[in-house]
């Protein structure tokens, strides 16, 4: 029998079945995560889909690369991970290609730093740009694909800085917004970088 949202955001530590080869589990610590069973290289196999959420998380990611998911999402990445299966494809192997082809917020930052660095006159200024980023942006960014840092995720890098360190915050804000807009511009992001709603968060 298929679960209702109400049985998974309840469901006790266990296995529970959505159907389709679908499944809830229940960690005794009350983690929470999808697996789909399928069959694959001539045995059924369990594929990891993502954790479980009761609501959608408001970040534009693409379903195949979401890793935090409502009951619905699960049940059409199962689908789509069902229908890789019968392709004869590893569905873990796919999802991993796809979000590898979309960089950290590091990983892009370097790119765009190596690219343009080289026209640069003043070569401490080219360092203290990525210092900068490396400083106060990574720690909270780094990790993070481009496509999913939206205007809270850039608050919570500025808030500490932004009375103690004006100057530097502005700086890590305009060196956040160009690397985002360099993401865009490659193709890894939809939108541009989110200044507009950042500067409301910040005002407020």
């Amino acid at each position: 029998m298929a679960l209702t949202v109400a049985q998974a955001r309840n469901a006790k530590p266990g296995r529970h079945s959505d159907g389709k080869g679908l499944y809830l589990l229940v960690k005794p610590s009350g983690t929470k995560s999808w697996v789909l069973r399928v069959q694959y290289n001539g045995k059924r196999q369990d594929f990891g889909l993502g954790t479980f959420v009761p609501e959608a998380v408001p970040v534009e990611i693409p379903l195949q690369q979401k890793r935090s998911l409502t009951l619905g999402e699960a049940r059409e990445k199962a689908r789509i991970g069902r229908e890789i299966a019968k392709a004869g494809l590893n569905p873990s192997a796919v999802w991993r290609h796809i979000h590898e082809e979309i960089p950290t917020f590091r990983r892009a930052a370097e790119q765009y730093h190596s690219q343009v660095s080289k026209g640069w006159r003043n070569g401490k200024h080219g360092e203290q740009w990525l210092n900068t980023l490396k400083t106060y942006a990574f720690p909270a960014l780094g990790s993070l694909s481009v496509d999913e840092i939206d205007a809270p995720a850039i608050q919570k890098v500025l808030l500490p800085i932004w009375l103690s360190k004006g100057e530097t915050a502005r700086r890590v804000r305009q060196r956040i917004g160009v690397v985002l807009d360099y993401a865009h511009g490659k193709g890894w992001r939809k939108s541009e970088a989110p200044m507009r709603a950042l500067n409301q968060l910040m005002g407020a």
